[in-house]
């Protein structure tokens, strides 16, 4: 019996802590919260700081070329049949005792191989660039890759950011709406209710009931399709962060106190500074890779020159050994003539840093006509907002009294009907508004974010 409650103990405290993981598994996310997590998450965001990184490391690159090189090399080889060379002496000359003219010559002859027939080298290579004008070019050419790839993590971090501004508001509408929805629906389920009991008194019609029946239905498969909406703009935020699609989320922020903080007047009079968006700025960065471009170009045209030390050994050195174990140099390539090649790409170079002028204009006037169309959209959009948004109280009201009268038979079904119409269409109207607003801001915020 005390082994039988030790596992019920112990298996009452796995489940309780397996339902406190569950809550604790509920991420509460306020919208600031959701910025933070996707520059944390955000799959876009993560593979342009890797960009970053590599941009880092190629500057590295680019500079160890200006730094001394070595190298060393081991080789082997045999000789199958090395060369053999008879080497003679000078001989002495004897002279023949009966003939004093006579001479006789006793020749000393060797034989001498020509090489090792099986021998290792080893090489020792030290080489450093002293001048290129390529190579000067090149190192600020990196240091500009580098910048762009900073400017294309902030425009990530930005585009990101904008998106889950816009998911984050798209679910906090449509949770909102849901709830208007379900609370409208408690109340026409209410009055059918009643006016199936009335019915069954028999003071009102059957069809008065049915009729009712078909607008409860309607907004019964309307709530259904708003819930559907919901539950994919939650996918979507999750998509947008960067979180796992089995991630529970629950908003903290609620849609009246984001809107209600919305002044279309911080924007009427606002400057946009176009030299502060990350787009005009990847535009300069541009042009000026352009210059460089130029710069490499023409620097081709000088010479360079490199210094360089060789240290060689033999393992088994021939007995006639001319190689050289030091050798000490310096090398310089000069350009003379490339029958018009690099003329002809520098005249590229400059064409395309004219094209890169005209398409960085082009991207501000794109820019501050994006902004002020945004704008005016922004203010179009709030001004509609505070109009339909006491429309849609008064069509609440209009629907709940048109509902009542109904109910006393005071009011006919195809009124009903019209009122529930006009009032779920102010409703849809108005929501849309909200979100139209809210996303109009992000698109401004986004414009007039500067680079991080």
């Amino acid at each position: 019996m005390n082994y039988l409650k030790i596992v019920i103990l112990l298996i009452a405290i796995v489940l309780s802590n397996f339902s406190f993981a569950q809550k604790d598994s509920i991420i509460n996310l306020s919208l600031q919260d959701a910025l933070k997590l996707t520059e944390e998450n955000n799959q876009s965001i993560k593979n342009a700081k890797l960009d970053v990184i590599i941009a880092k490391k190629k500057i590295w690159e680019t500079t160890s070329i200006g730094l001394p090189q070595v190298s060393g090399k081991i080789a082997y080889q045999n000789i199958f049949d090395p060369p053999v060379m008879t080497m003679y002496s000078t001989p002495p000359v004897f002279t023949n005792p009966n003939d004093p003219l006579a001479h006789y010559h006793k020749l000393d002859s060797a034989e001498l191989t020509l090489g090792v027939k099986q021998n290792i080298t080893f090489d020792l290579t030290v080489s450093q660039l002293i001048f290129s004008g390529e190579y000067i070019v090149g190192l600020q050419a990196t240091k500009a890759f580098k910048q762009l790839m900073e400017l294309s993590e902030s425009k990530s971090i930005n585009d990101a950011q904008e998106s889950v501004k816009q998911a984050y508001y798209l679910v906090l509408v449509a949770e909102e709406n849901f709830k208007i929805l379900k609370s409208g629906l408690e109340l026409i389920d209410k009055t059918y209710n009643e006016l199936v009991q009335i019915n069954k008194a028999g003071y009102i019609e059957e069809t008065d009931v049915d009729q009712l029946k078909i607008n409860k239905t309607n907004l019964e498969n309307m709530i259904a399709s708003v819930e559907r909406q919901v539950n994919l703009a939650y996918d979507l935020l999750k998509f947008q962060i960067g979180l796992e699609n089995s991630a529970e989320l629950k908003l903290t922020d609620n849609l009246e106190s984001i809107i209600s903080q919305e002044d279309a007047n911080q924007y009427i009079n606002s400057e946009f500074k176009t030299e502060n968006n990350t787009d005009y700025q990847l535009m300069m960065n541009q042009v000026t890779l352009s210059k460089l471009s130029l710069k490499r170009e023409k620097s081709k045209f000088l010479p360079s020159i490199a210094a360089f030390y060789r240290y060689e050994r033999l393992q088994h050195e021939a007995q006639f050994n001319f190689n050289m174990p030091h050798i000490l140099g310096v090398s310089m390539e000069i350009p003379i003539f490339g029958s018009g090649m690099k003329l002809s790409k520098v005249g590229q170079a400059k064409l395309e840093l004219e094209k890169s002028n005209n398409n960085l204009e082009k991207v501000e006037q794109g820019l501050t006509l994006q902004y002020l169309k945004t704008k005016n959209e922004y203010i179009t959009s709030y001004n509609q907002y505070l109009a339909i948004k006491e429309n849609v109280t008064l069509t609440q009201k209009i629907y709940e009294r048109t509902l009542v009268k109904y109910k006393e038979g005071l009011s006919s079904s195809q009124e009903l009907t019209l009122v529930q119409n006009q009032h779920l269409t102010m409703q849809t109207t108005y929501f849309n508004t909200i979100l139209d607003v809210l996303n109009k801001k992000a698109t401004l915020e986004k414009l007039m974010s500067s680079n991080k």
